[in-house]
């Protein structure tokens, strides 16, 4: 929450400054959706998107900020059927689309959801609900970006968000760099990232954002697998991100395995969606840095970052 009313914050004292780019939409809405899968499926819920070669003028960050708020959203408050992501072109530009088959808003208060602290909802729904500061969050992005925001919904039907989005320059490098940002001037370009997740849509994801970094990934579902592929390939991974639940043992263990394997306390983080104070007290003993999912592209980068430029212990 205190992340959340922070980025309000900057939002409101214009600190926070677009960095505006022409941004193939289909690989970013991949690693949206790539991301939201396995939460979706857990409440029994589907998460389809619809494939798009669209090309926007715009942050591809804040963009993709404002989409994973809707997303998370559209799953929270939608019990059955699921969640489509989609894009559609429009005179000028396209509009991207986050629609549910949720409870729905009701006409007269479609216009409160985007104040702080609002909560749609009923008694049932209250372990679910957020701090009502997402929307809060879209609704500023989208200004800020001049990216109209529309909301159609009936209650006990669903709910469509759209962001009208203008058109970018269609670039054959564009279409193969993404995210926009320079890659540069970050520390670590060009090193081997090993990443661990049993989930092969996570995975895939996963490669596809730290290789738009212009990172060097090798992915597998396992420590062991991990470890097969890295003697076949003669290779030393920079860092390791690693799921915490894999099947038959944790992250912790596969980071582990791997670090025996090379002897050395290769840099490693955690990635999960386990909130449970156990799973807190067992990495902050192991000296393991965690990400919670949904992981905040920014926040992955820095942290990359940091283990990669840190002084060995």
């Amino acid at each position: 929450m205190l992340s959340a009313l922070l980025d309000i914050s900057k939002l409101d004292a214009g600190v926070v400054t677009p960095t505006v780019d022409d941004v193939p939409l289909g690989p970013l809405l991949r690693r949206l959706v790539a991301e939201f899968t396995p939460l979706a499926e857990r409440k029994g819920l589907s998460l389809r998107l619809v494939s798009s070669t669209a090309v926007v003028r715009t942050d591809p960050d804040m963009l993709s900020r404002a989409l994973m708020n809707l997303v998370s959203n559209a799953i929270r408050y939608t019990r059955q059927g699921g969640v489509l992501v989609g894009v559609r072109r429009e005179s000028g530009g396209f509009r991207v689309e986050v629609v549910d088959t949720g409870v729905g808003i009701p006409p007269e208060r479609q216009s409160e959801i985007f104040e702080e602290f609002r909560r749609l909802g009923t008694d049932a729904d209250q372990k679910d609900r957020g701090f009502g500061l997402g929307l809060a969050i879209v609704e500023r992005i989208a200004r800020l970006l001049e990216h109209r925001l529309e909301v159609r919904s009936v209650p006990g039907r669903g709910s469509r968000f759209a962001l009208h989005v203008p058109g970018g320059v269609v670039r054959t490098q564009t279409l193969v760099a993404l995210p926009s940002r320079a890659v540069a001037d970050r520390p670590g370009t060009g090193a081997l990232l090993l990443v661990i997740e049993n989930e092969a849509a996570i995975r895939d994801g996963m490669r596809a954002v730290l290789q738009s970094w212009g990172y060097t990934v090798l992915a597998a579902e396992s420590g062991e697998a991990a470890m097969a592929a890295l003697r076949h390939d003669g290779a030393w991974p920079a860092a390791v991100i690693a799921d915490y639940h894999l099947d038959g043992c944790t992250g912790v263990d596969a980071i582990g395995h791997v670090r025996a394997s090379f002897g050395t306390a290769i840099p490693a983080l955690v990635i999960t969606a386990d909130r449970t104070p156990e799973v807190q007290q067992e990495l902050a003993t192991m000296g393991l840095p965690l990400l919670n999912k949904p992981v905040r592209p920014a926040q992955l980068r820095a942290l990359l970052s940091h283990l990669l430029t840190a002084p060995a212990a």
